[in-house]
């Protein structure tokens, strides 16, 4: 069952039955690039590769999810990786926290100074973190009375 904005495909159409290396090879990387971060801004939530691969489908650019995740990682500070959900949305700066609601599944960033404390409790430790990750899973403000 297609999900909702997506079209039906004629049998032999679909991801696999195509060379899309060969449909994209026209195209340039940052025009590639466009599309995702085109994608990735249209919708409210955050996404994966594999959902990203299917609506490019949808506009006509047919992507691999190997070629969305490497598109993706092109583009570093233009979009945001949840960790929790494997899944990408549109970056507006740093974020500080992640906040995933479980209702309507949107996320939204905090500019929290967390990382200061996290710092000074490694250190504490001993320990020389690389990257810091705060994800908040709960319910939103919209989806609190439901």
């Amino acid at each position: 069952m297609p999900e909702h904005g997506e079209q039906i495909r004629p049998p032999g159409t679909g991801a696999g039955r195509k060379d899309t290396r060969r449909e994209n090879a026209k195209r340039t990387p940052a025009e590639l690039e466009e599309v995702v971060l085109a994608i990735v801004r249209a919708s409210p939530r955050p996404l994966g590769a594999y959902r990203i691969a299917r609506q490019s489908r949808v506009l006509g650019v047919p992507l691999a999810p190997n070629q969305v995740y490497r598109i993706l990682d092109r583009l570093g500070g233009r979009v945001h990786r949840v960790e929790t959900l494997n899944a990408y949305f549109e970056a507006g700066g740093q974020p500080g926290a992640i906040t995933i609601c479980r209702g309507c599944g949107r996320t939204r960033t905090l500019d929290a100074g967390y990382e200061t404390e996290v710092d000074r409790l490694c250190r504490a430790a001993g320990f020389r973190p690389s990257r810091v990750i705060v994800e908040v899973v709960g319910v939103c403000p919209d989806c609190g009375g439901k």
